[in-house]
Formats: C-alpha cells, structure tokens, sequence
C-alpha cells in the first residue's frame, strides 16, 4: 500500500507539472490486500516515469495510464499502459559523433533498466518464483508487465 501511495502522489505530481496531460487510473485485483502483499520499494517507479516522459509528453492532446496490480500464476504481477505515442514514436535517428549529450541520454536510460533488472534479479535470487519485466508496444501506445514473486505479510 506504501508503494501505491508513493506511486499515485508521483503520478499526480506529474500530472499537475505537465498541466493535466494525462489522466491516470490505478487498479488492484479484488483478491489482493494491498496491505498484506509486500513488493520491493519503487520497482515499478521507473516505468511509470517512462510512460509520463516518453508517452505522454510527447503525446497531442490527453492521455492516459492505467496501472493495475493482479495476480497470475502465483505471480504479483504489475501492468503499466499508457496511450502514449508509444516507444517507436519516442526514437530519435542516432546522435552525431560529436554529440556527447545524446550519449550521455542514451546511457542514462540503458542504466535505469539496467538498474531495475538487477533488482528484480535479486528478488528472484531471495524468493524464488520469477522476476522480470517485458515490453509490449501496442498500437497505440506501451504497456510493461513487471513480475515477481507473490510475497505476503504473514
């Protein structure tokens, strides 16, 4: 429930800096207890971010993004969908040579994910069960699935 909270204050953050571009909706499977499931802290923050950033700034008019908490297979599995312009939209053609700035970018965002799949390596690594994510480019728009072991507080 603290990662919710963390994650809806950033969303609406967000959504005031950009002057209302999006809308955005946060669902929770009815047999889950936010209260009882305990998930690593700010794991799936990042791709929330890509989804205001790359998604929805770029993006004519309003958006959307849904994030919905489910369980599948045993699994706490996280959905991030946005109606953004999605990620081919978001490529730009490859910087000049001489472009340090771009490259730094670049490096930048390849960190962040490799960051976040360290994580979820570790928590597959001390819980067993899974841990990964996947993007799925939509017609309109991204979604990633981020999975990880079911954890409750007993």
């Amino acid at each position: 429930s603290e990662d919710l909270d963390a994650l809806r204050g950033y969303m609406e953050l967000e959504r005031m800096r950009l002057q209302g571009k999006f809308d955005f909706s946060i669902e929770v499977a009815p047999d889950l207890d936010p209260e009882e499931v305990m998930v690593p802290p700010l794991v799936v923050q990042p791709f929330v971010e890509n989804a205001i950033w790359h998604g929805m700034s770029a993006k004519e008019g309003k958006g959307h993004i849904t994030l919905k908490v489910e369980r599948r297979d045993g699994q706490l599995v996280w959905t991030i969908e946005d109606d953004g312009v999605g990620r081919k939209g978001t490529r730009t053609p490859e910087p000049a040579p001489e472009a340090p700035t771009s490259e730094g970018a670049a490096k930048k965002t390849s960190l962040g994910t490799a960051i976040t799949r360290a994580r979820l390596d570790l928590v597959q690594k001390q819980h067993g069960g899974k841990a990964g994510f996947r993007y799925i480019d939509l017609a309109v728009g991204t979604r990633v699935e981020v999975d990880m072991p079911l954890r409750l507080d007993a």
